[in-house]
Protein backbone atom coordinates (compact mmCIF):
# COMPACT_ATOMS: atom_id res chain seq x y z
CA UNK A 1 0.00 0.00 0.00
CA UNK A 2 3.14 1.98 0.62
CA UNK A 3 3.30 2.47 -3.30
CA UNK A 4 0.17 3.87 -3.49
CA UNK A 5 -0.21 6.23 -0.98
CA UNK A 6 3.32 7.72 -2.04
CA UNK A 7 1.79 8.33 -5.36
CA UNK A 8 -0.83 10.44 -3.84
CA UNK A 9 1.60 12.99 -2.85
CA UNK A 10 0.66 15.06 -5.59
CA UNK A 11 -2.64 15.13 -4.44
CA UNK A 12 -3.73 17.03 -1.08
CA UNK A 13 -1.97 16.09 1.95
CA UNK A 14 -5.88 16.07 3.41
CA UNK A 15 -7.22 13.30 0.85
CA UNK A 16 -3.98 11.58 1.16
CA UNK A 17 -4.72 11.64 5.06
CA UNK A 18 -8.54 10.66 4.51
CA UNK A 19 -8.07 7.86 1.85
CA UNK A 20 -4.84 6.14 4.17
CA UNK A 21 -7.29 5.74 6.94
CA UNK A 22 -10.66 4.93 5.21
CA UNK A 23 -9.48 3.42 1.61
CA UNK A 24 -8.99 -0.18 0.92
CA UNK A 25 -8.20 -2.34 -2.60
CA UNK A 26 -11.16 -3.57 -4.12
CA UNK A 27 -11.00 -6.54 -6.81
CA UNK A 28 -11.69 -5.85 -10.37
CA UNK A 29 -14.31 -7.67 -12.05
CA UNK A 30 -15.90 -7.71 -15.46
CA UNK A 31 -19.66 -6.85 -15.07
CA UNK A 32 -19.43 -3.40 -17.45
CA UNK A 33 -17.58 -5.11 -20.26
CA UNK A 34 -20.82 -3.90 -22.43
CA UNK A 35 -21.64 -0.22 -20.86
CA UNK A 36 -19.22 2.75 -20.73
CA UNK A 37 -20.09 6.22 -20.31
CA UNK A 38 -18.68 9.43 -21.39
CA UNK A 39 -14.74 9.03 -21.67
CA UNK A 40 -13.07 11.21 -18.90
CA UNK A 41 -16.22 11.79 -16.38
CA UNK A 42 -15.62 8.62 -14.37
CA UNK A 43 -17.14 10.89 -11.29
CA UNK A 44 -20.20 11.43 -13.17
CA UNK A 45 -20.64 8.22 -14.82
CA UNK A 46 -20.21 6.73 -11.66
CA UNK A 47 -22.65 8.44 -9.78
CA UNK A 48 -25.05 8.11 -11.89
CA UNK A 49 -25.34 4.58 -11.99
CA UNK A 50 -24.93 4.43 -8.62
CA UNK A 51 -27.62 6.02 -8.43
CA UNK A 52 -29.82 4.56 -11.21
CA UNK A 53 -28.34 0.57 -9.68
CA UNK A 54 -28.99 1.90 -6.17
CA UNK A 55 -29.11 -2.10 -4.12
CA UNK A 56 -26.86 -3.22 -6.83
CA UNK A 57 -24.34 -0.77 -7.40
CA UNK A 58 -22.04 1.20 -4.99
CA UNK A 59 -20.35 4.26 -5.85
CA UNK A 60 -16.61 4.34 -5.18
CA UNK A 61 -14.08 7.26 -5.08
CA UNK A 62 -10.22 7.02 -4.66
CA UNK A 63 -7.14 6.30 -6.90
CA UNK A 64 -6.78 3.79 -9.36
CA UNK A 65 -3.96 2.77 -12.07
CA UNK A 66 -5.22 2.35 -16.00
CA UNK A 67 -3.23 -0.61 -17.86
CA UNK A 68 -1.87 2.26 -19.97
CA UNK A 69 -0.35 4.52 -16.71
CA UNK A 70 2.14 3.69 -14.06
CA UNK A 71 1.18 5.97 -11.66
CA UNK A 72 -2.43 6.33 -10.19
CA UNK A 73 -5.41 9.32 -10.47
CA UNK A 74 -7.97 10.74 -8.89
CA UNK A 75 -10.65 8.65 -9.86
CA UNK A 76 -14.36 7.01 -9.60
CA UNK A 77 -15.67 3.91 -10.26
CA UNK A 78 -18.93 1.48 -8.78
CA UNK A 79 -18.45 -2.18 -6.81
CA UNK A 80 -20.83 -5.01 -6.90
CA UNK A 81 -22.48 -5.91 -3.42
CA UNK A 82 -19.50 -8.68 -3.55
CA UNK A 83 -17.09 -5.75 -3.85
CA UNK A 84 -16.10 -6.05 -7.35
CA UNK A 85 -14.79 -2.95 -9.31
CA UNK A 86 -17.56 -2.05 -12.03
CA UNK A 87 -15.85 0.68 -14.07
CA UNK A 88 -18.10 2.25 -16.28
CA UNK A 89 -15.48 4.84 -17.88
CA UNK A 90 -12.19 3.06 -18.59
CA UNK A 91 -11.96 1.14 -21.85
CA UNK A 92 -10.51 -1.82 -20.06
CA UNK A 93 -10.33 -2.42 -16.29
CA UNK A 94 -7.34 -0.69 -14.22
CA UNK A 95 -4.88 -2.65 -12.28
CA UNK A 96 -4.99 -1.88 -9.03
CA UNK A 97 -8.10 0.27 -6.94
CA UNK A 98 -8.14 1.90 -3.79
CA UNK A 99 -10.86 3.95 -2.16
CA UNK A 100 -13.87 4.03 -0.13
CA UNK A 101 -17.66 2.86 -0.81
CA UNK A 102 -20.31 5.32 0.05
CA UNK A 103 -23.32 4.33 1.51
CA UNK A 104 -25.84 4.81 -1.22
CA UNK A 105 -28.03 6.64 1.08
CA UNK A 106 -25.04 9.28 1.28
CA UNK A 107 -24.69 9.18 -2.56
CA UNK A 108 -28.52 9.30 -3.12
CA UNK A 109 -28.48 12.57 -0.76
CA UNK A 110 -25.26 13.88 -2.49
CA UNK A 111 -25.39 17.32 -4.21
CA UNK A 112 -22.45 19.35 -5.76
CA UNK A 113 -22.56 21.64 -8.04
CA UNK A 114 -20.05 20.02 -10.20
CA UNK A 115 -20.46 16.16 -10.29
CA UNK A 116 -17.33 15.71 -12.39
CA UNK A 117 -15.04 17.13 -9.57
CA UNK A 118 -16.10 13.95 -7.10
CA UNK A 119 -16.57 13.50 -3.31
CA UNK A 120 -12.67 13.78 -2.10
CA UNK A 121 -11.39 16.94 -2.01
CA UNK A 122 -10.36 19.19 0.68
CA UNK A 123 -13.45 21.31 1.00
CA UNK A 124 -15.98 18.42 0.76
CA UNK A 125 -14.02 16.32 3.29
CA UNK A 126 -15.24 18.75 5.94
CA UNK A 127 -18.66 18.27 4.74
CA UNK A 128 -18.90 14.64 5.45
CA UNK A 129 -20.89 13.57 8.60
CA UNK A 130 -18.96 12.02 11.26
CA UNK A 131 -20.95 8.44 10.08
CA UNK A 132 -23.66 7.46 8.04
CA UNK A 133 -21.28 7.71 4.54
CA UNK A 134 -18.94 4.74 4.46
CA UNK A 135 -20.37 1.38 3.01
CA UNK A 136 -18.60 -1.52 4.25
CA UNK A 137 -18.52 -4.38 2.00
CA UNK A 138 -19.36 -7.87 4.17
CA UNK A 139 -16.06 -9.72 4.90
CA UNK A 140 -17.17 -13.22 3.39
CA UNK A 141 -17.38 -11.54 -0.11
CA UNK A 142 -21.41 -11.81 0.19
CA UNK A 143 -24.55 -9.67 0.95
CA UNK A 144 -25.69 -12.72 2.94
CA UNK A 145 -22.83 -12.74 5.31
CA UNK A 146 -22.98 -16.48 4.87
CA UNK A 147 -19.85 -18.46 4.17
Amino acid sequence: MTWILKSFQKYSRETTEFLSEHGRFWRCGTFADCLKGTERLCFSNSLAMAKRLEGELIYCEGYATAVQDQWPEHHAWCVTMDAEVVDFTWPDYGTAYFGIAFDPVFIRDWSDTDENLGILRPQNLQKLPPVGWKWEAKPSGDCTGAN
